[in-house]
């Protein structure tokens, strides 16, 4: 069996799954950031209608 040859490795390409995974993580940051805002109003709007 010939051996395998290596293949150069494309850098644009590795640059672009970079940046999607990038963007994936901010895109998740700003969701759960979010999502604790919401919480925490709504802890407080229930805190002022206990009062």
């Amino acid at each position: 069996m010939p051996p395998k040859e290596i293949t150069p490795i494309n850098h644009e390409f590795l640059q672009g799954a970079l940046d999607v995974l990038a963007q994936a993580r901010k895109n998740a940051k700003n969701a759960v950031n979010l999502s604790m805002f919401y919480a925490y109003f709504e802890i407080g709007r229930m805190i002022v209608e206990e009062e």
